[in-house]
């Protein structure tokens, strides 16, 4: 049992579910290469979902409108890619990775929507689990603890973000402050960022826990510190400039060129897609162009530019459209709006508890990607824990809802029934 400085929080407890997410958590970086990249997290996932359904059910998940949301817009991606990769004719090694890609995703989000349908703790020990799975695979694999950036960075931070909270808010603030820091002067900026964003939102909703709904100065004051964490940011970056500004632009440059030239394509075929893994000479020698014209020359080259036909976006939304055409952006469409609903949520109306941390973190981090980071990896797994985060969101409201038209109904019957015409009416009867 995991218990916290905060009285109003739930308490972690180690249920037999839990530890088995737990379980299923720690294996996120063992991959086998099939066609493309099989994390042995993801059939393993499914099959204990299925189990869990012959068991116990989908613990409501399948009452929620998220959830069916959530499949059916895969599916129409999904469709998308297909008929894209029939039209350009992609061969197979490029179409049985898109569509198992796709495939994967839908089954991963369903599992961990129904594991959270059970228990939202079950979600925190999956959680924990890929942070420490994740920094035990990078040591047992030999991998220097000073990789960082795309290293230990990313699961050291998760699990900063999911035991911190034993500590009392503005502590848990603090630490996050220091990492977020730690992150930034590493070159892990977006992490960096997205820990020191938390910190300033568990700072202001400190002593805000019973009071979710904020009012239009509370939202002024919120403003003013989310600019001055900010301005560290903005002074974090500023002060590791010269020790990491080649990679930076080589980064930035690629990024940039990549949303660029993908902006181009949409606009030459916005209905339908250049196919899975998209293989296109003319883009990639786009790309190429590009990174070469925005790059700083007065930099030293970090990597040679690619050379290959191959073309990736660095957009997730972007690059459902330039391989699936419109119908391959329903997933992501529906995925950056809830996100964006989500992060209101649970910063701001949602009171504080154990989760609010690496809830909040890992929305930051999910709008990010959908707006700047390719969609392929592990990002499959990082996808649907988001989902999930975002399906716990309705859920919550769902039976909230729920309580309060019991609530009224039952406050309704019983003003009836004392109602003098309902009881004149039961004496007549009587008599």
């Amino acid at each position: 049992m995991i218990t916290t400085a905060r009285k109003e929080q739930r308490i972690i407890r180690a249920s037999p579910l839990g530890l088995l997410s737990f379980l299923l958590g720690v294996t996120i970086d063992i991959k086998f290469d099939l066609i493309g990249e099989l994390y042995l997290v993801e059939p393993t996932l499914v099959l204990v979902t299925f189990l869990l359904l012959l068991t116990k059910g989908s613990g409501g998940a399948f009452r929620a409108p998220i959830f069916w949301g959530f499949i059916f817009s895969a599916i129409v991606t999904l469709a998308g890619y297909i008929i894209s990769d029939l039209f350009v004719g992609s061969v197979p090694a490029q179409y049985l990775r898109g569509w198992g890609q796709i495939g994967l995703l839908i089954g991963g989000c369903a599992s961990l929507m129904i594991l959270t349908a059970h228990d939202r703790q079950n979600l925190w020990w999956f959680m924990f689990g890929t942070a420490l799975g994740g920094i035990a695979y990078l040591a047992i694999q030999g991998v220097p603890i000073h990789t960082w950036k795309l290293g230990y960075g990313e699961r050291a931070t998760i699990l900063i973000l999911t035991l911190a909270p034993i500590l009392p808010t503005r502590v848990t603030a603090l630490v996050l402050v220091a990492f977020g820091g730690l992150n930034m002067i590493l070159d892990y900026r977006n992490v960096g960022a997205a820990s020191i964003a938390v910190a300033a939102i568990l700072w202001y909703r400190s002593g805000r826990a019973r009071k979710p709904t904020l009012s239009f100065t509370q939202y002024v004051k919120l403003l003013l510190v989310m600019a001055v964490g900010m301005g560290s940011i903005v002074l974090a970056v500023r002060w590791t400039e010269g020790e990491y500004a080649a990679r930076r632009n080589a980064s930035n440059s690629g990024r940039s060129a990549g949303i660029t030239v993908a902006l181009h394509a949409i606009a030459d075929s916005p209905l339908i897609g250049y196919g899975s893994w998209t293989v296109n000479e003319k883009l990639a020698d786009m790309v190429r162009r590009e990174i070469e014209e925005t790059r700083d020359r007065s930099l030293v080259r970090v990597a040679p530019i690619g050379s290959g036909s191959g073309f990736d976006s660095h957009s997730q939304i972007l690059q459902s459209w330039v391989q699936g055409g419109i119908l391959g952006t329903a997933f992501f469409l529906l995925y950056g709006y809830q996100l964006v609903l989500a992060i209101h949520w649970y910063a701001l109306r949602r009171p504080l508890d154990f989760f609010s941390a690496a809830f909040i973190f890992t929305l930051i981090i999910g709008l990010w990607n959908w707006i700047a980071s390719p969609f392929h990896g592990n990002q499959r797994i990082q996808i649907a824990i988001t989902v999930a985060i975002i399906a716990a969101k309705t859920y919550d409201q769902y039976k909230a809802s729920r309580l309060s038209q019991t609530t009224v109904t039952a406050v309704s019957s019983k003003a009836l029934q004392k109602s003098p015409f309902v009881q004149g009416k039961r004496g007549k009867s009587n008599a």
